[in-house]
């Protein structure tokens, strides 16, 4: 734990409270010590010798500071779910209240939702979400994906979910998904705009979309309109796969989940079997994860503190891994892998 303590503070001198009181309690293990200075909510600053390499991260991509509001819990793990897809409600949301765990359901009215009952939600169903204690998110309109030249319209694909989510009772989201998981370095001022507080993406540019391998979310590197998935869910996925995603959770990074249906008719590309689904929530149970909705990570992270440069540790992570992001299993089916370039804009 001490050690823990002082990876997550990661080599910084506290500002106003000087080096010994933060440093000594860190030293000595003092867990309270440190949560009073960190739930204080003073800046804090970058110190040199940093063993760990976190600070010299964080000065590469940025020199940022990192305030909790409360001290981060280990194996912090955050569920998505994309698409307003029917078994959301009908599978996955008892399997979610029987483990007591949060989650964040991405509304969209795109593809067949407004004509196809079997497949997608209704509203009435998503408002039930809410009333569960969920968070609904914003997944646009039409599921319109995030490119130079939709930029344009997505100031009003945003506010319509918003919208719809006021006439039923619903808060206005305040947490994205980038619909395909397409993502553009001018839409992070225009989600800012609109209030929205974390956006996810995919795993790529990182790895590959093909296998829905990702990386975890380092808040203080990682920009929280950028928030990047650690693993996005495939029909041929193990337990081994899901737990590789989940195994990221620790060191301060989180493991950010996504799935779509469960199982998911209209993407088959994208389908999680509920009986796999029901395996990878006992594990999370069984190695005591903290489940929460991408919106409470507003209790561990302040999503006003951006990196200087957005995309800086994308690209570093990409350098990093180089040749190795492309040794990647093929995916084992047919079903786990896009039809069309057109489709792979498309969905997600």
């Amino acid at each position: 734990m001490k050690h823990l303590l002082l990876t997550t503070i990661a080599a910084v001198l506290l500002v106003g409270c000087g080096k010994s009181n933060i440093w000594e309690a860190a030293q000595q293990g003092n867990i309270e010590a440190v949560k009073q200075h960190l739930g204080a909510g003073a800046d804090m600053i970058i110190k040199d010798d940093d063993k760990s390499g976190t600070v010299e991260r964080l000065r590469k991509h940025g020199g940022i500071s990192v305030v909790a509001k409360e001290p981060m819990p280990e194996k912090l793990v955050v569920l998505t779910f994309d698409d307003s897809v029917a078994s959301h409600y009908s599978v996955v949301r008892p399997i979610l209240k029987r483990h007591e765990f949060g989650a964040t359901f991405f509304v969209t009215e795109g593809f067949t939702f407004t004509s196809n009952k079997k497949d997608y939600m209704t509203w009435e169903q998503i408002r039930a979400l809410h009333a569960d204690g969920f968070e609904i998110g914003n997944h646009t309109r039409s599921h319109m994906g995030v490119t130079r030249d939709t930029l344009g319209r997505l100031p009003e694909e945003i506010n319509y979910i918003a919208r719809q989510c006021e006439a039923y009772g619903i808060p206005k989201p305040v947490s994205f998904a980038y619909p395909g998981n397409g993502i553009h370095p001018k839409a992070l001022k225009i989600l800012k705009s609109l209030g929205i507080r974390f956006a996810r993406r995919g795993g790529s540019p990182e790895f590959p979309y093909e296998n829905g391998q990702g990386v975890a979310y380092e808040p203080g590197l990682d920009h929280p309109l950028l928030i990047p998935s650690a693993g996005d869910a495939r029909p041929d996925w193990t337990l081994a796969d899901f737990k590789r995603a989940v195994a990221q959770a620790r060191w301060g990074r989180i493991a950010v989940l996504q799935f779509h249906g469960v199982p998911d008719n209209d993407h088959p590309w994208v389908h999680t079997p509920p009986k796999l689904f029901t395996q990878y929530m006992k594990h999370l149970q069984e190695e005591k994860c903290t489940v929460i909705a991408l919106r409470d990570l507003s209790r561990y992270v302040n999503h006003k503190n951006l990196p200087a440069e957005p995309f800086a540790i994308i690209e570093s992570r990409k350098a990093k891994l180089g040749k190795n992001r492309l040794r990647l299993r093929t995916p084992r089916s047919k079903a786990s892998r896009r039809p069309t370039s057109q489709k792979r804009r498309q969905d997600g």
